[in-house]
């Protein structure tokens, strides 16, 4: 079975899952959101596209890594993380 997973406290994308008829569970990162931004803005301009996609991707790949420690080996299920 696979089970998806919402990297996001977001109140609006949990909604627009649900109104898809997903249920996800929610697994919030601890990703320092400024932190990247203001990487991105030290870099050049902020392009917000890049910086929606940078967010979602390391939200992703902490929520990916927190269940990959989490994960007893006995029991592998298939994940997908949404960010």
């Amino acid at each position: 079975m696979t089970q998806l997973i919402l990297a996001s406290a977001s109140p609006a994308r949990l909604e627009t899952l649900r109104r898809a008829g997903v249920e996800p569970s929610v697994q919030v990162s601890d990703v320092d959101e400024d932190a990247i931004l203001e990487r991105l803005h030290a870099e050049g301009p902020l392009d917000p596209k890049r910086a929606v996609l940078e967010l979602a991707r390391a939200k992703c790949a902490a929520v990916a890594d927190q269940i990959h420690d989490d994960s007893p080996a006995s029991q592998p299920t298939q994940r997908v993380v949404v960010g």
